[in-house]
């Protein structure tokens, strides 16, 4: 009963980590010749996210500067894999796979590592406005910055086999949220709030992939206090 228990154990654990790993987002190394333009066109993405998504202030880059790439992870090929049967686990084209990957042929080999789409949550604009909701009740006073990474924090959720699998079902779990408790959620967002909502949506995760955030001076459960430490923005911290 026990061996099976740890098999149990085991394999529910390399689940976490594997989904933890897939939701990291893709690094790209800057080489001579590249632009956040250039950038951004390789990988679907705008300058102007990659920026913010970097916490940049100007377009200035340099060869060697690491960038992570909103909506796209890394993943390395395994035995039995194949352009078509990622597209089709990851929602995406082969031609796609090409582009992503600057890739010349079919062919890919085990350890390769590929560029992939991080598995987009698609919501309706209600609940764009649910999201921003919540992001206006927890981070109304925070920078920008901390607004987005409210919002990835409650979509990370929903990827991830410990918390619903809905946006809903995320934000009205019981005790999570204490604006859904006093009833602060249900205010209108604000401008700011709902671009915020909008930007999490399209994959800007400031976070790397954080489960939890909370105000270490006006928290009282002390068990969140344990949780690793992603960063910090404004007087929240973000933890796995």
């Amino acid at each position: 009963m026990r061996r099976g228990l740890g098999l149990l154990f085991a394999i529910w654990l390399l689940i976490l980590l594997t989904r933890a790993a897939l939701a990291a987002p893709l690094r790209y190394t800057v080489v001579p010749g590249d632009s956040l333009f250039s950038i951004g066109q390789r990988f679907g993405v705008s300058a102007t996210a990659l920026a913010r998504y970097n916490g940049l202030t100007s377009n200035t880059i340099y060869p060697g500067q690491v960038l992570a790439i909103p909506g796209l992870t890394a993943y390395t090929v395994r035995p039995g894999d194949s352009l078509y049967l990622l597209g089709q686990r990851f929602g995406t084209t082969v031609a796609e796979l090409w582009r992503l990957n600057a890739l010349g042929s079919d062919r890919i080999v085990v350890g390769q590592t590929l560029a992939v789409p991080l598995g987009r949550i698609m919501l309706t604009s209600d609940e764009v406005y649910l999201l921003g909701q919540m992001i206006h009740a927890e981070a109304e006073a925070e920078p920008y910055l901390g607004k987005v990474a409210v919002g990835a924090v409650i979509l990370n959720r929903i990827r991830h086999p410990l918390f619903p699998s809905t946006l809903r079902g995320v934000l009205f779990q019981p005790g999570q949220f204490e604006p859904i408790m006093n009833g602060w959620f249900w205010r209108p967002p604000g401008t700011e709030s709902l671009r915020a909502a909008h930007d999490a949506v399209a994959g800007w995760d400031p976070t790397g992939g954080a489960l939890y955030f909370y105000n270490p001076d006006k928290a009282t459960n002390r068990w969140i206090f344990t949780r690793p430490i992603a960063l910090r923005i404004g007087n929240h911290v973000f933890t796995y």
